[in-house]
């Protein structure tokens, strides 16, 4: 296949590809509202489990009045304060709630106009970086040629080198004027395309690699055009062998404590353990 026939059919496939609805920063702004929500209906689940307490309470506590005894009778108002205390701080919460679950549908709503400007850029953009991997061809032909100019010229500076042994001829520092060119050969690249075709491959989502199921939290990879890279615990995702390595080096377990209450009637939410997995761990698992 001739160079305009392979880049034309790369552009046919920048075209036909399918790119993520939302970038990763949105997909963070989500997760982090998305804390918020979890918070404050753990709050009210809390609430509403101290209510149903505070209610049977005070069940036991009219009974026992009626049966005569003033002591519990006594207890009956600041028992009946608590359920309407419960109540208000549950109606609270709940309008809290409310007003996040708006937060977080305004960050996934993306409006019809809104969706086809980003495709076009995100096409945009993938063409210009397969428009360009042609002037890396260049760039990496040059580079060829230049290193074969490089090379030859060394080889005649390891012959003059002979010849100035052989008549005792006494050289000054860089005395046949090789520093600069060997500093040139040593800088050029020679593996120039196919790390820029790697690249190319990876922006537009075509790379593939291992599956792999999500143990974090969350698990963040650079963003790319096809995908926000913006993962949940429990998500099966494509890494590549080096990410892969990566992720398992350094992946954790969250694991989320139930509310604990406090001694003066309040309550602590939120805690959390992280129990890091070593390489070898890993290794060890799937041998």
């Amino acid at each position: 296949m001739s160079e305009p026939e392979s880049n034309s059919r790369a552009q046919g496939e920048v075209l036909a590809n399918k790119w993520s609805e939302r970038s990763q920063a949105s997909c963070q702004r989500e997760a982090e509202i998305q804390k918020r929500l979890d918070n404050c209906s753990a709050r009210i689940r809390n609430d509403q489990r101290l209510l149903k307490a505070a209610e049977e309470n005070l069940e036991r506590l009219t009974r026992s009045a009626i049966l005569g005894s003033n002591e519990f009778s006594a207890m009956i108002p600041s028992a009946a304060r608590e359920i309407e205390d419960r109540k208000l701080r549950i109606a609270i919460f709940e309008r809290e709630r409310v007003k996040i679950q708006a937060e977080i549908d305004a960050v996934r709503t993306v409006s019809p106009a809104e969706a086809k400007e980003r495709r076009d850029n995100q096409t945009a953009l993938a063409m210009l970086a397969t428009e360009r991997l042609e002037v890396d061809r260049a760039l990496a032909d040059t580079f060829a040629a230049a290193l074969a100019l490089l090379q030859e010229r060394a080889g005649m500076t390891n012959r003059m080198l002979a010849l100035c042994r052989k008549i005792d001829f006494t050289l000054a520092f860089d005395g046949l004027d090789s520093d600069r060119f060997d500093a040139v050969a040593a800088s050029l690249p020679s593996d120039l395309i196919a790390k820029s075709e790697q690249w190319v491959r990876w922006l537009t989502g075509v790379e593939q690699g291992e599956a792999y199921v999500v143990a974090d939290e969350t698990l963040v990879l650079p963003e790319t055009l096809a995908s926000a890279n913006f993962y949940r615990h429990g998500d099966r995702v494509s890494l590549t062998l080096e990410q892969l390595m990566d992720v398992r080096e350094t992946e954790k377990t969250t694991i989320d404590h139930a509310i604990e209450q406090l001694p003066d009637g309040g309550y602590r939410a939120g805690a959390r353990t992280e129990i890091v997995h070593r390489r070898v761990e890993k290794c060890a698992e799937v041998a």
